[in-house]
């Protein structure tokens, strides 16, 4: 497990390195920044989603949850999954001041994931 945390850690360094170096962002004045690399694989409606210092993960999860149970109904999806892959939270990270999740969701509900101020 501490070797899976690790890994992950270089990895996220890794990359926070590579789109510092060479940035490719998508923002709007109301929006938070979708960050990636030039050269990144991209995964369809997957994200790493960061928080603000200050802020703890965990605190947002059962929000950002609803968020997708929402979403999934309003489209009339009763299965948690689209595409045939699951979809939601994958995993949260609470590493220090490293506060964020991981996940695959919907243009609608990264949308207003990105609204939020935290």
């Amino acid at each position: 497990m501490l070797m899976k945390l690790s890994t992950i850690a270089a990895i996220i360094l890794a990359s926070s390195t590579t789109v510092a170096a060479f940035p490719s962002c998508v923002q709007s004045e109301t929006l938070a920044p979708v960050i990636s690399s030039f050269d990144a694989e991209v995964v369809p409606d997957q994200y790493f989603v960061v928080f603000k210092e200050g802020s703890r993960a965990w605190e947002y999860s059962s929000w950002i949850r609803e968020l997708h149970e929402s979403d999934l109904s309003a489209r009339g999806i009763l299965h948690e999954s689209f595409d045939g892959f699951e979809g939601g939270i994958r995993h949260v990270y609470d590493m220090g001041p490293f506060q964020g999740l991981a996940g695959r969701f919907s243009p609608e509900v990264l949308e207003q994931i990105r609204r939020h101020p935290e």
